[in-house]
């Protein structure tokens, strides 16, 4: 066996020891060492397109926002959406039977001037628009009470027999107005 001479020694080494090629690892001092000057860095390409995108999303949601605010919204034509539509069976009838009472009530209120021998032009004219008032009233609430009867399947509100025959009556006088 080769022994190695003496009084050859590298640096670091003690004499008559066999020498290593590889580095003595480092004492650990608590602190962290420099990354090497040769070692590649992180590359940061998905985090700054991230952040673009995001950036982006933030700026787009936003001005459709302020102009959202700005919008009116859209109305539904007129010709499609019902005038009136009842909720219930119930308050059907009771318009109904209000609308009759009003007819009634307007019949009612020219019995004096249809009992007058006598009319000039101008209340001639007057009876005639509020009797043509009275008997329309009185038609729709007929018809309020027919349709609630329809929808229920039994009959809702019986009409008053006053209420047909103050119609009647109008309807006769009305023809004799015209003549």
């Amino acid at each position: 066996m080769n022994k190695p001479v003496r009084g050859t020694t590298r640096r670091g080494t003690a004499p008559g020891r066999a020498t290593s090629r590889t580095a003595k690892p480092a004492r650990a001092t608590g602190r962290a060492t420099a990354a090497r000057p040769g070692a590649p860095g992180k590359n940061n390409n998905a985090l700054v397109i991230g952040a673009v995108v995001g950036v982006i999303a933030v700026g787009a949601l936003g001005f459709l926002m302020m102009r959202g605010e700005e919008k009116e919204p859209v109305k539904k034509p007129a010709a499609e959406a019902p005038k009136e539509k009842p909720l219930d069976v119930r308050e059907l009838v009771a318009a109904g039977m209000r609308s009759c009472e009003e007819g009634y009530d307007i019949i009612q209120s020219c019995r004096p001037q249809m009992e007058k021998q006598q009319l000039s032009d101008a209340e001639r004219v007057s009876l005639k628009a509020k009797l043509q008032d009275g008997t329309k009233k009185i038609s729709a609430g007929m018809g309020m009470i027919s349709e609630a009867t329809e929808k229920s399947g039994s009959p809702q509100g019986a009409p008053r027999p006053e209420w047909g025959s103050a119609k009647k009556f109008a309807n006769n006088f009305l023809q004799n107005l015209g003549q």
